[in-house]
């Protein structure tokens, strides 16, 4: 600390109150508060106060008052803090003098004056806060400071003539006075706190509670007094609450006056209120966070936005292994029997590449949907293929079978995807060698040893793929399909096997110091002597590597293994004219080394002298890395991209190399066989995903037994939008989400009837909050299955294959599945995590770093999942087993159907009858319908009831109907234009159109004057505007609808759910004509800022938006800068947001006149002889010119409307090159019922050229 302060990181006023508060570290349940003078004093303090690694047994925090400012802290957030530290949450506050009265917390231990007082009271208020016995009060002055020292010296004296002052106005001049009577007070204590209400303070604190009830700007929630007098002068008071609260109407104890009686009747409500849960222990009321928006709630869970949930906090969890992937017979010398699987490749319709298929040998049998696994592969050149898999019985191997399996897949996936040998270090002199047996030291093997081999043969993970024969039982692939022949044993490739396997035991023969010149092989019945001189090449054979001669047509199209590197390559053709005597052709890469021939240059490269010179050289196409073939955009393993080639030749010869015979092991594999091996990562690793989301699924289903649902949707609801593949959890998780907050809703609503929507919400937003699901996910160790980096092939390890990319292990365990804001007051942990921390990327071991809001996004998308191919049953289960208790009884939803909160006796005045025929249902509870359409404003003389509970459940079920419904409508939608969907189709303004739509604002019921003028100003406004106008999404002309609007449609909906019994079918029924017609991707609006947004971006323009205060007023002002010239919009609203949507209507307007608009912005098309009209339609490029002969042709009969795809020819040349995009529109056009047929007929499709 004095290294600090010599620093100058610290003053040493600071340094001197952590001295101060160092000494309370072992005061038991300490509070302390710290006085400063300015707000931005407090925040700096405070935050000082939590880095400092000396002072982490402080909880602090600041406070100060509400003012204009845009950083200043919400009402909301004081009540919070105060409520932390009365409870003990938080330690010390660092507060300003809005601290020095009202805040009565008796546990306070200390006061420190950071700042001096300025005043008597300032200071007596002060030093009244500490309220436990020896507490102390600290007052910081400066050393020297003589003025300061008089100024507190003059305070501090001001009080003592004060206090004396008071005492001498007791004199004997003093007339004695009758005292009063003494009315006795009453007092309502809670027994477990201490806190305590009086007569006195009860009404003030019922005035408290009722400003906390859920309220709007038409009605302010107050209580309500009327009293009466009895004939023996004694007085009642009757209290009347807001239609929400707990309790609606009490009448107190007959009392002398009217203010005892209504002293007496507020503390016996007070009594009642905390019996109902409506008032905490602590005497406050219960916090309503319904007037904040939910979606805040629900990300914005602590005071710092940050914590579990949230996109800031990063975790570190480890990554599952399928269990069904283990084995043991990788250590036994006996055989064994596995299960077979057949792996059957099958690429696009007219595909003249031949791709083999191989046998899947695993220990542990698969579940049946695993085992026919289909893979979607995304091919070269846009082309796409498909892997499946078919069960194919169990297959039987003995040890010298397994041994061949095990020693032919070492050398098949190390030489194609990592590497048999490595060179030696730089500098080490070697000598070139005669023959290819004999040892070369300036090599050696990858896997040498027994115990390289026991670390790649991990039991965590083992299984063999095989290559099958092309037939079947003579039956071929392509047919055997769909026949009985595929799920027969596979008729592995056996041959293949052995050759490889030998070929391994040889080449590793080649590099172990044991092994002589005398090795030798045979091929094809054939005993080879190792070469001794250069005797002549027989005609069309060729001196292979140990001396084996092989036939020329059985090279080509084949595999070979080259000795001095240990690399696999595909033999494409004999080069006759060509041998290793002819001139080495110069490359940029050899410019500092010249070879002379071929021969050359494998013995200064290579350290070998080559003894058949004049055979003909192989022409051999060289083993690639493999691609992610899971990503449609083909994303490369390693992440960076390469530079395309200029055309085919170039690339054709940069992929081929020329090799001598001599240096290559014949391994009799087709190229077929390493072509389908480039596909076998990507498989693999979905059926990684397979395997984990099986093991999932069935860890589920033992413990809540409920319908099955497909693997590949627990894969999806586990894949995140960072693995590029063709699907992710994001739609899952939108229909998931919906259905999480239906089921919340409808479980609370059936258990607390007795809360108000504020106390409802508040309570849904606390269970389905990213932390609580969060917290969820880690009890079930969720996190381990998410799947959420890009794969990458290059990290692929089979069983049996040496990683060539490892990356190793060095995360720190202690953050293995910890919570890292929990321990944010130690200062060194965040900077740490800050640097290790790397989303997307794990490590050896399988560690990887989550975003935790990924985790609670899993939850929701695995809801949704179970929502798909199960019932609202299934996804019930799954939340249960999670640990959402949501589940009701049937006693519940019967006693809510039933139940009424209106009086019978009460005079409705609003034809239900009408309604009812409006709305296409009749109602078995009809109370239940006048309570849906009665405000708060309207105040009843029996009972009290609004429609917020109702608007509380009905805005759940609409939103998770509608997403459902977009859902199922609109298969294979992106995730983001779901989205777009829902957001459109379920906002308040939609609502509020659909209820003046269908005339459902006459009947509802309030006392507003206000309300009914906003009212009578929208939907003149709706009527007047078009058609397309009264269902839009987001406003018309910046007039935004009144909430309470659609408020009603979702109270209606809501009453109708509790009438059918929560029948979520019948309730689509009837809102469904409603809120038809519901948007689709064809009519989805653009909100005007986002339009603008995009439409900004895809023209490269700057965009600023300005945003200023005036007088309680928004103005918003938007400059577009278009090259040398800049448009500007300005819009002033009492709302940001409506200010910001006039702003860019404005920008909008600007852009359209100077030829600039969005891609996807309806326009008019005119058609000949025919009246032109406005339809909605994607954008045109106006480049294209619209010659519709046949509609040009056509007379106005009678209209149809024709859905006309426009589709850009490739080599279209577009009349403004930055018009130059390719799309595909479609548009509506009006022409007569024959040419609309004739126009279907043609398939509804017009090319229309340039």
């Amino acid at each position: 600390m004095d290294k600090a302060v010599i620093l100058g990181q610290l003053t040493p006023k600071v340094k001197k109150l952590v001295d101060v508060l160092v000494k309370y570290r072992e005061v038991k349940d300490m509070r302390c508060i710290v006085f400063v003078d300015r707000v931005v004093g407090a925040l700096v303090l405070s935050n000082l106060i939590n880095s400092i690694k000396i002072l982490a047994f402080l909880r602090c925090e600041y406070l100060a008052g509400i003012n204009g400012a845009l950083d200043a802290p919400t009402r909301t957030f004081q009540d919070q803090v105060i409520l932390n530290f009365r409870t003990g949450k938080l330690n010390l506050l660092v507060a300003t003098n809005v601290a020095e009265e009202g805040l009565d917390v008796q546990g306070c231990h200390s006061v420190v004056r950071f700042d001096i007082c300025k005043t008597v009271r300032s200071y007596i208020q002060s030093r009244g806060r500490a309220r436990r016995p020896g507490s102390d009060y600290i007052v910081f002055m400066e050393k020297g400071n003589d003025k300061q020292k008089e100024e507190f010296k003059a305070i501090v004296q001001s009080e003592s003539k004060m206090i004396e002052s008071a005492l001498d106005r007791a004199g004997d001049q003093v007339t004695q006075i009758k005292p009063p009577t003494v009315v006795p007070v009453e007092v309502f204590r809670v027994q477990s706190t201490g806190a305590s209400l009086t007569t006195d303070s009860s009404i003030a604190f019922i005035y408290r509670f009722c400003s906390k009830l859920p309220g709007d700007k038409y009605y302010t929630p107050r209580p309500e007094f009327i009293f009466s007098e009895e004939a023996d002068k004694m007085h009642i008071c009757t209290l009347k609450l807001p239609p929400n609260a707990t309790i609606h109407e009490l009448v107190g104890p007959k009392r002398k006056t009217a203010v005892l009686a209504k002293q007496v009747v507020c503390l016996e409500a007070c009594r009642m209120l905390h019996t109902l849960g409506a008032i905490t222990d602590h005497l406050l009321p219960v916090i309503d966070d319904g007037k904040v928006e939910e979606e805040d709630i629900m990300n914005l869970k602590t005071l710092k936005n940050r914590g579990a949930g949230t996109t800031k906090q990063k975790e570190l969890h480890g990554t599952v292994v399928a269990t069904k992937l283990r084995g043991s017979w990788g250590t036994t010398d006996k055989g064994h029997t596995f299960h077979a699987y057949s792996l059957i490749f099958s690429p696009e319709e007219h595909e003249t590449i031949v791709y083999a298929n191989f046998a899947f040998l695993v220990e542990t049998k698969l579940d049946d949907d695993v085992a026919r696994l289909e893979v979607e592969l995304a091919l070269k050149a846009g082309k796409m293929g498909r892997a499946k898999f078919y069960p194919a019985g169990e297959v039987a191997l003995t040890r010298e079978q397994i041994k061949d399996c095990k020693d032919s897949q070492e050398l098949f996936f190390n030489g194609m995807f990592s590497k048999l040998v490595t060179r030696a270090s730089k500098g080490v002199a070697l000598e070139p060698s005669k023959g290819l047996v004999t040892l070369t030291p300036h090599k050696s093997l990858v896997i040498a040893t027994d115990e390289d081999r026991s670390r790649i043969w991990d039991q965590n993970k083992m299984y063999l793929l095989l290559p099958l024969l092309h037939t079947l039982d003579g039956v071929k692939v392509a047919d055997a399909i769909s026949s009985s022949a595929i799920y027969a044993q596979p008729d592995i490739d056996w041959e293949c096997v052995s050759r490889t396997a030998e070929a391994a035991r040889s080449f590793r023969s080649i590099y172990t110091p044991a092994v002589g010149n005398s090795t030798s092989i045979s091929e094809e019945g054939l005993e080879i002597q190792p070469p001794t001189t250069s005797p002549q090449v027989e005609n069309g054979n060729l001196k292979m590597a140990f001396g084996v001669t092989a036939r020329v047509s059985k090279i080509v199209d084949t595999v070979v293994l080259t000795v001095h590197t240990g690399m696999l390559y595909c033999i494409t053709k004999v080069l006759h004219n060509r041998t290793a005597k002819c001139p080495f052709p110069e490359s940029n890469e050899n410019e500092d080394q010249k070879f002379s021939s071929y021969g050359d240059y494998f013995r200064q490269k290579h350290k070998q002298i080559l003894l058949y010179a004049e055979q003909p050289m192989l022409q051999a196409k060289q083993t690639h890395r493999p691609r992610n073939l899971l990503a449609r955009n083909s994303v490369n393993g390693s992440g960076k991209g390469k530079k395309k080639s200029k055309g085919n030749s170039e690339e054709s010869e940069n992929c081929y190399i020329e090799l001598p015979p001599e240096l290559c092991i014949v391994l009799g594999v087709s190229d077929a066989v390493v072509r389908s091996a480039y596909l076998l990562p990507s498989v693999m690793h979905r059926l990684d995903a397979a395997l984990a989301a099986s093991q999932l699924r069935e860890m589920i289903t033992k413990d809540f037994p409920h319908p099955v649902i497909p693997v590949m949707r627990i894969v999806e609801s586990l894949t995140t939008l960072r693995c590029l593949e063709e699907f992710s959890l994001e739609g899952l998780e939108l229909l998931g989400d919906s259905f999480l907050k239906y089921a919340w809703s409808k479980s609370l609503f059936l258990t607390h009837h007795e809360k108000h929507e504020g106390q409802l919400s508040a309570r849904r937003c606390r269970e389905i909050c990213n932390a609580k699901l969060h917290d969820l996910a880690l009890r079930r160790d969720l996190p381990q299955y998410i799947r959420d980096e890009v794969f990458d092939p290059s990290r692929w390890v089979p069983p049996g294959m040496h990683c060539p990319k490892i990356l190793l292990c060095r995360c720190d365990l202690k953050n293995l599945n910890h919570d890292q804001t929990e321990d944010a007051e130690d200062d060194e942990k965040p900077k740490q995590i800050q640097k290790v921390v790397k989303i997307g990327k794990s490590c050896a071991n399988g560690h990887r770093w989550l975003c935790s809001k990924t985790i609670s996004d899993v939850v929701e998308a695995l809801i949704g999942a179970y929502l798909v191919d199960s019932d609202d049953s299934g996804a019930l289960n799954f939340m249960t087993w999670v640990g959402m208790e949501v589940k009701v009884e049937q006693a519940l939803v019967d006693r809510a159907k039933g139940y009424t909160a209106c009086d019978p006796t009460v005079n409705v005045g609003a034809d239900l009858k009408g309604l009812e025929v409006r709305l296409n249902y009749s109602f078995i509870n009809k109370a239940l319908l006048v309570e849906a359409i009665t405000h708060a404003s309207h105040q009843e003389l029996k009972g009290g009831f609004c429609y917020q509970r109702l608007e509380f459940l009905g805005d759940a079920v609409l939103d998770y109907l509608i997403t459902r419904h977009l859902y199922f409508s609109h298969p294979g939608l992106t995730p983001g234009r779901l989205t777009d969907l829902r957001s459109a189709a379920v906002n308040n303004e939609c609502f509020a159109r659909i209820a003046v739509k269908h005339c459902l604002n006459k009947y509802l019921r309030h006392g507003s004057g206000f309300l009914l003028k906003q009212i009578e100003e929208f939907v003149q406004i709706i009527e007047q505007s078009g058609e397309i106008q009264k269902t839009s999404s987001f406003g018309w002309d910046g007039v935004k609808g009144p909430k309470v609007l659609g408020d009603l449609v979702e109270s209606i909906a809501g009453a109708i759910l509790v009438d059918t019994g929560f029948d979520l079918e019948t309730v689509w029924v009837v809102m469904k004509p409603l809120l038809s017609p519901i948007v689709t991707p064809e009519t989805l609006p653009l909100h005007p800022v986002r339009e603008l947004q995009e439409l900004c971006h895809l023209k490269d323009y700057s965009v600023v938006l300005n945003v200023e205060q005036e007088n309680k007023m928004s103005r918003v002002t938007i400059d577009v800068s278009i090259g040398d010239k800049t448009l500007s919009a300005t819009s002033c609203q009492m709302q940001k947001k409506t200010a910001q949507k006039d702003a860019a209507q404005q920008m909008l307007a600007l852009l359209k006149i100077e030829g600039i608009w969005h891609p996807w912005k309806a326009t008019v098309v005119e058609c000949p002889h025919t009246p032109a009209k406005v339809v909605e339609q994607p954008f045109v490029p106006p480049g294209y010119k619209r010659k519709l002969d046949k509609i040009r042709e056509a007379e106005t009969r009678e209209e149809k409307k024709v859905k006309v795809t426009f589709e850009a020819p490739q080599d279209l040349n577009f009349v403004n090159p930055q018009e130059n995009v390719n799309m595909s529109c479609s548009a509506v056009l009006l022409c007569s019922d024959e040419h609309r047929k004739e126009i279907e007929s043609e398939g509804q499709t017009v090319v229309v050229p340039a």
